[in-house]
């Protein structure tokens, strides 16, 4: 079935963005270092991008169909938190009194005169961490989420997540998981061509809501590092080299959207892309 067209999509696209940055920084509250980073990264779920779970047991689902944070706590009664009207600081500040006592054992204490967003702060860099600047967290903007175009993101993301992801399934080799980045929100998984290290040879496969110069929804994949010089391989259609900026393989959203089943159009051309920048290494 094809995905929704995601008309007037950036500024939904910039708040949903600015939710997802919060759940980042929960998780480097209460998650200990991982490889590759992976303590930063979300989990993809049909109805957005979650946690995981956390200390005490309980995960923080950002439903993009409903403009909510949802708390679902390891045992007892969750909570629905709207983000309509909210500003994302007021945002953060709710989830982290929610969540100091059942989730990070009433590590952010209160302290006279001191926010609890500070506090929050103040722990993450005792845990070695280095979060975003405060006004990428804590934001005095009213969030305004549209939840029909925020339902059709879902979709699509939940249909990139399964192309990329069962493509994925029949790789060998070292992998990372297929994640969202809160940090630019977008999706990403890296294959290694031997040992895995961001530094030495890897291709990378993501869809990203928006970047500069790209202002819709793409997959894309990249080979790193790529020969000096190289002639560009062909790629299946309607994949295209991308150079402004960066080197690498585009698919815009609208090819895809088009399709009759979106995951295995999407599976298909990470096929295809792969095996073209496979050989580039």
């Amino acid at each position: 079935m094809p995905l929704s067209k995601l008309h007037n999509w950036q500024p939904t696209a910039d708040h949903l963005h600015a939710a997802a940055r919060i759940l980042g920084f929960l998780r480097l509250l209460g998650i200990d270092k991982q490889p590759h980073y992976l303590e930063q990264a979300l989990r993809v779920t049909p109805l957005g991008v979650a946690t995981d779970t956390l200390p005490g047991g309980g995960a923080v689902l950002l439903d993009f169909t409903h403009a909510a944070f949802v708390y679902e706590p390891g045992r007892g009664q969750g909570d629905v938190i709207p983000l309509a009207g909210k500003s994302q600081g007021a945002l953060l500040t709710t989830l982290l009194e929610l969540l100091d006592q059942s989730e990070f054992g009433g590590a952010l204490a209160s302290q006279p005169g001191v926010h609890i967003i500070d506090r929050a702060y103040a722990y993450a860099k005792s845990r070695s961490y280095n979060p975003s600047v405060r006004s990428e967290l804590a934001g005095d903007q009213p969030l305004d989420i549209d939840t029909e175009i925020g339902r059709g993101y879902a979709e699509a993301l939940w249909s990139v997540f399964n192309g990329v992801a069962r493509f994925r399934a029949r790789l060998l080799g070292q992998m990372t998981p297929v994640v969202v980045w809160p940090h630019h929100f977008d999706l990403s998984t890296l294959w290694f061509l031997g040992e895995p290290d961001e530094h030495k040879p890897h291709i990378n496969l993501g869809f990203a809501p928006f970047s500069e110069g790209l202002p819709r929804p793409y997959l894309y994949a990249y080979a790193y590092p790529y020969p000096e010089p190289f002639d560009p391989p062909p790629l299946p259609a309607p994949a295209r080299w991308h150079t402004e900026g960066w080197t690498g393989v585009v698919v815009d959203y609208d090819a895809i959207a088009s399709q009759n089943d979106p995951a295995e159009f999407v599976e298909s051309l990470c096929e295809g892309i792969f095996g073209a920048l496979r050989g580039l290494l």
